[in-house]
């Protein structure tokens, strides 16, 4: 049975006002969430990077990783180092430009 009196409580049984985001920005959320789509988008191992494997590397549910990258719902900071974290392990691995730019020249 829904509360009639919810939407005048007060304190913190007040429900949460619309439009306000719970989890504040640690910073890097930004940056770490185009990190991650780039990662949705562009993995070349099917499988290995999908919504519900980061889902489960994080301990959220997939719907909340959707919310995520949807900008409607921003993680914990916590989750949000956790995210960047899994991030830099499962981003492809690129030689340093001065190692690919002396193969090149040893080349011609």
């Amino acid at each position: 049975m829904a509360d009639p009196k919810r939407k005048t409580r007060t304190g913190k049984n007040a429900p949460w006002p619309k439009g306000l985001r719970r989890n504040e920005d640690g910073g890097e959320w930004s940056r770490t969430l185009l990190r991650l789509q780039g990662l949705l988008d562009d993995h070349w191992q099917r499988g290995v990077v999908s919504l519900r494997v980061i889902a489960a590397a994080v301990g959220a549910d997939e719907r909340t990783v959707r919310r995520w990258l949807d900008s409607t719902d921003r993680p914990a900071v916590a989750t949000q180092a956790l995210v960047a974290t899994w991030c830099d392990l499962h981003a492809p691995r690129r030689k340093p430009r001065a190692i690919q730019n002396r193969s090149t020249t040893a080349r011609n």
